[in-house]
């Protein structure tokens, strides 16, 4: 059996509370990552190759990474590494970052990260950590591109649960509607609603879909059209799906179509990792 993927673990320095602040937000977003002061810190010989460390490199702040990194580098070296650093002056935290990653030379990502009198700037702490989290699943294995496909399409094909959620201004929906699939898209039948409302807005959706007891699901995003009843692109999605067209437009209420176009969709599975691969799987259509 191949080894499980090993999850990242993020590691600062203490005391100051903004840099434990900065590396918790952070850990939410890289997934299953460890926040856990750099002093308290002992290496046990067995660590992960995916480390994560920083925080505020401002009035001396970066000195215990520093020692850190000093006294660890023979086996840190060779795992994989990112660097992000705290600041209000982003020129000197990125030079101070190039330092930093001086003694390693296997960096996968320094970010500077803005701060004010408040703490770390949360857009960019965010856009930071997702820079981080692709970087070290650029690294993981991937599966060929034509199984990634198959594993989705089975489950589109399925006819999986779908839950679908959309978005206008303030108003947010999430709804769970049957559906077909075919060839990139996903089709609906369903009466107006809040989706609609926030379609019109905002014709950008996603969707997920889930099996049982396969444990397996999709997490998928695309672009969302209304398909009038009684237009050709009704009748046509009628045809295509295999629906009485006469009938659906007869009914004493409005049945409107959806034609959501997926753009792309990411497979997830744990035990992929048991394969050798790595847990989640996307796909562009």
């Amino acid at each position: 059996m191949a080894a499980r993927t090993v999850l990242p673990r993020l590691l600062l320095h203490p005391p100051d509370a903004s840099s434990e602040a900065a590396a918790r937000q952070m850990s939410f977003i890289i997934g299953s990552a460890r926040c856990l002061p750099i002093e308290e810190y002992s290496p046990a010989g067995n660590e992960s190759g995916h480390f994560i460390i920083g925080g505020v490199l401002e009035a001396g702040g970066d000195s215990k990474i520093a020692a850190f990194i000093a006294a660890n580098k023979e086996w840190l070296s060779p795992k994989e590494v990112a660097l992000f650093g705290i600041g209000g002056d982003e020129d000197a935290v990125r030079a101070r970052l190039s330092e930093l990653a001086a003694p390693l030379g296997n960096v996968l990502a320094a970010e500077v990260i803005p701060a004010g009198k408040n703490g770390a700037d949360v857009a960019q702490l965010v856009a930071a950590a997702l820079r981080i989290r692709a970087k070290f699943r650029e690294r993981r294995k991937k599966m060929p591109a034509a199984g990634v496909r198959q594993l989705i399409e089975d489950i589109l094909k399925s006819e999986a649960y779908l839950v679908l959620a959309t978005g206008g201004g303030a108003n947010l929906r999430a709804t769970t509607i049957g559906y077909t699939y075919r060839d990139g898209h996903v089709y609906a039948f369903c009466e107006g609603a809040e989706k609609f409302a926030n379609i019109l807005l905002d014709n950008r959706v996603a969707l997920a879909f889930y099996r049982m007891p396969e444990k397996d699901g999709l997490q998928a995003s695309g672009t969302a059209t209304i398909v009038y009843p009684g237009t050709e692109a009704y009748r046509r999605m009628c045809n295509l799906l295999g629906r009485d067209h006469d009938r659906l437009v007869s009914l004493p209420f409005n049945l409107n179509g959806l034609d959501i176009k997926l753009h792309k969709a990411e497979y997830y599975r744990a035990s992929l990792r048991d394969e050798g691969y790595e847990s989640k799987q996307a796909h562009y259509f």
